[in-house]
């Protein structure tokens, strides 16, 4: 699969396309701002991870040699932290089929080397179920977010007491210009509808 960044601004955003089958992903990366207001790949760490391995490593001189399971457990959970960041968030387009939604869990972005993904979480909406996609504003905190949403009924088509959302990329920070992107190209994929987005 090929990928394009679409967008100059945005360069977490990527549209990767299998011409074979028509499969369209349409993957966004974890990144976070910076204090000059630019973007840059997340580490994967917060701040309270950073201060819990830094009190791990203090703490080693005062371990005795019956505690050392202490320090084993500690640095199991240090590892389990490195290794089960959020690396990038992923809604695949199946003409005919449906959606994918997926989630990549692995080593974080370094100054050496690119993300490696070690864990995937998938959830796939059937096509017949879908009963709409849509690009919405919505607040969250003490800020307005655009999010995008797949309406579907699960069970019998109709039935309007079971219709649930799923929401692609909730855990990582998007803009209204790179969900706009993914609206018109899953709406084109899916759908057959060919908007003009230079807007």
């Amino acid at each position: 699969m090929s990928g394009v960044q679409p967008l100059e601004t945005y360069p977490q955003l990527s549209i990767h396309e299998n011409a074979k089958c028509g499969l369209v992903e349409y993957r966004i990366e974890n990144w976070e701002p910076t204090a000059k207001g630019s973007l840059r790949p997340s580490s994967g760490w917060t701040f309270g991870q950073l201060l819990f391995s830094a009190l791990v490593f203090l703490a080693d001189r005062y371990l005795t040699p019956d505690l050392l399971w202490v320090r084993a457990l500690e640095c199991l959970l240090v590892l389990w932290w490195i290794t089960h960041a959020l690396i990038w968030q992923s809604i695949i387009a199946m003409p005919g089929l449906g959606v994918q939604l997926e989630s990549h869990y692995g080593v974080p972005h370094t100054p050496f080397s690119s993300p490696i993904s070690l864990s995937c979480t998938r959830r796939f909406i059937p096509l017949a179920s879908i009963t709409d996609i849509v690009m919405n504003e919505g607040l969250t905190g003490w800020e307005f977010r655009y999010y995008l949403a797949v309406i579907y009924q699960p069970g019998v088509k109709g039935d309007s007491e079971h219709v649930k959302v799923a929401v692609p990329f909730k855990d990582i920070r998007t803009y209204g210009a790179m969900l706009r992107e993914v609206y018109h190209g899953l709406r084109e994929t899916l759908f057959d509808e060919y908007d003009d987005i230079s807007d």
